[in-house]
Order: C-alpha cells, then sequence, then structure tokens
C-alpha cells in the first residue's frame, strides 16, 4: 500500500458524510446518489426528512463526496447511470469502522481536523 493511497483512504474517511456513504452502500452495494442522500438526510435528521433537505445532501454528495471516495479507490461511480458501488477496498474500510472500539474512535477524532475543508 503506497503513502499516497493511505493518503487518500485518510482524507476520505475525514469527513462524516463520506463515512455514511460508504455504509449505505454497505448495506446495498450499489445505489443512485438520489437514494444515498435520502438515507444520509433522514439520518441526520434523525426522522423524515424534506425533498430540499435532500437536495442539499445529493448536492453536496454529488460536488465533494463522491469524487473523494472514487478517487481513494473505495466507491465506483457510473455517472451516466448515476450509479455508486461500493468497492472491495471500500468495504473492507467500512466493515473495520463498523468495529467499535478505542482505535477507530480516536484516529477519527485525529484525522478529521486534519482536513478542515469539506471537500
Amino acid at each position: 500500500m503506497s503513502a499516497e493511497f493511505t493518503d487518500q483512504v485518510i482524507r476520505a474517511l475525514s469527513e462524516q458524510r463520506r463515512r455514511s456513504t460508504l455504509r449505505v452502500l454497505q448495506q446495498h452495494q450499489e445505489a443512485t446518489i438520489s437514494k444515498i442522500a435520502k438515507e444520509i438526510a433522514a439520518k441526520e435528521d434523525d426522522g423524515p426528512n424534506s425533498d430540499v433537505r435532500s437536495d442539499a445532501v445529493h448536492i453536496d454528495l454529488y460536488h465533494c463526496h463522491i469524487p473523494i471516495l472514487a478517487e481513494a479507490g473505495l466507491v465506483h461511480y457510473t455517472e451516466d447511470q448515476d450509479v455508486v458501488a461500493i468497492s472491495e477496498h471500500g468495504t473492507n474500510i467500512t466493515a473495520f469502522l463498523g468495529r467499535r472500539t478505542l482505535f477507530n474512535h480516536q484516529f477519527l477524532r485525529c484525522v478529521s481536523p486534519l482536513f478542515s475543508p469539506r471537500c
């Protein structure tokens, strides 16, 4: 594993919405950005969400988060079909993050401030 790949993965995991995207894809294997956005918006709002909120999350995913996840090799995005699929690396990392360990908590707390810009 190269240092560049490691940096890309750490950057990808530093933002909650990208981790949420991976969790949604872990459940469905692939989904449209709209479906992912609706699930994330509902989770962030802790209940039913409005179309406006889902649209805002969709825009954020499309322009910011999906490209970063794809660049890190964690997802595959087929733009002409608007389908995002989790990669093998994404599946492995999501399984690792799913383990509630002290390391994961400390790791994410440490790396999140390193990437202060949303994208």
